[in-house]
């Protein structure tokens, strides 16, 4: 009889132990079927901005067989942009999670002084970026220098900037801080018509964080599709 006891309870904690690892079993595949969902929304999120501006630089081809317009060689105008980023902190946060992609928009005016050189201010939203799931947002405002390079009367264009201005960061709970930034870039210009013109640009704004004795060279750099209109 005693022995029968001992049996059964032997059985009744082998079947708590054995519960307990279904349980454990259970929670683990929830947490990984958690993180691989979201990992999955990430990497389509990635494809879908990847897909837009791959569908832009199929656009901005296809022009090439419309019929095309040289840009006007001098006048006023305005623009905008929309790409995907890339923070880049120089090694500052190593060791820490961080996320370091997300989307640009870019409102800008100017006046193209020449066919070749034009002066240009922006202001860009250069995304909002995390680390450890602190979030912080990046704005800047600069002045540009555009040189331009036509192909002749074909409609296209290469336009390169090099620029001076502000960075403006803020994250939740901390004070805003500015950081002199540099801007620089490249692009290639469409012109559908002597006003209207489509390009696709790569941006990168450079700055120096000196808030602790190493200085650590910042970035932010992405691709945008962009529109221009001059009158």
């Amino acid at each position: 009889m005693a022995q029968r006891r001992r049996i059964s309870n032997n059985y009744g904690t082998i079947h708590e132990r054995h519960a307990e690892n279904v349980m454990q079993v259970l929670v683990m595949s929830d947490h990984a079927w958690f993180a691989c969902n979201y990992q999955r929304k990430q990497s389509l999120w990635r494809r879908t901005m990847l897909g837009k501006l791959t569908l832009g630089f199929v656009l901005l081809g296809f022009c090439g067989f419309a019929t095309a317009e040289e840009s006007r060689a001098s006048g006023g105008y305005i623009g905008g942009a929309y790409g995907v980023t890339v923070f880049d902190d120089g090694g500052f946060f190593a060791g820490l999670n961080v996320d370091d992609e997300d989307t640009s928009m870019q409102v800008n005016g100017g006046y193209k002084i020449l066919k070749h050189f034009a002066v240009e201010a922006r202001y860009v939203d250069l995304g909002t970026y995390s680390v450890q799931g602190i979030n912080f947002d990046g704005t800047a405002t600069s002045v540009h220098a555009i040189g331009i390079v036509p192909f002749g009367d074909s409609g296209w264009e290469l336009f390169g900037q090099l620029g001076l201005g502000t960075l403006e960061i803020e994250a939740a709970g901390v004070p805003g801080f500015d950081e002199d930034v540099v801007g620089g870039g490249i692009g290639v210009r469409y012109s559908a018509t002597r006003n209207f013109s489509l390009a696709v640009q790569t941006d990168v704004y450079v700055w120096q964080d000196d808030s602790t004795p190493i200085i650590y060279d910042m970035s932010v750099g992405g691709t945008q599709l962009s529109v221009q209109f001059i009158f």
